[in-house]
């Protein structure tokens, strides 16, 4: 796999309302195996196991990097309980992120966190994802996608988050990847 940025940049907050003016991610060219993440789900790997959102739109992918895993959810702008996101349901997710990598929950804010938005903007899913963060004093990277002529996917390998190629078909699936609805 060839990655173009060697190095996770530092972590910065984000105040906006939407994702436009923040930093766009780095572009992983190429990407042979992964485990696809669709919409509203969430899983943990190993480092050495990509970790893929299916295509963003109006989503958000947040990733969280980990000692010895990663975890990485696809927020989709309607929760699976068809319910509004709330502040809460955020950080229930946060919750379960600390759970499956294995940290408690006070320890969210010593990860590298990134968030991946899709190309159009989503306030509900930013509004109580930021409260969400703040709550757990969680200084997050945005990546902005909404100026991409191409389908955006996140993805989190090793210690890297950024924006992957449309030619993700193959799945790895493993006993190591744990993989929950949010």
């Amino acid at each position: 796999m060839m990655i173009v940025n060697s190095c996770c940049p530092q972590l910065t907050t984000y105040t906006p309302t939407s994702c436009n003016n923040v930093r766009k991610p780095p572009q992983i060219l190429f990407v042979e195996k992964g485990y696809i993440l669709q919409e509203n789900q969430s899983a943990t790997a190993p480092k050495d196991i990509p970790l893929v959102t299916s295509e963003l739109f109006s989503c958000r992918a947040i990733a969280i990097l980990g000692e010895n895993s990663n975890w990485m959810a696809h927020i989709f702008e309607w929760p699976s309980t068809g319910q509004a996101h709330t502040k809460e349901s955020m950080q229930k997710m946060l919750d379960t992120a600390a759970e499956m990598l294995g940290i408690q929950p006070v320890e969210l804010p010593s990860c590298k966190v990134f968030i991946v938005c899709g190309s159009d903007p989503c306030d509900e899913i930013d509004e109580p994802l930021k409260s969400a963060l703040s709550m757990y004093n969680i200084n997050a990277e945005w990546f902005d996608g909404s100026d991409s002529t191409s389908p955006i996917y996140a993805l989190a390998y090793q210690d890297e988050v950024g924006t992957a190629n449309g030619d993700i078909t193959e799945h790895h699936q493993t006993k190591e990847i744990n993989s929950r609805q949010i």
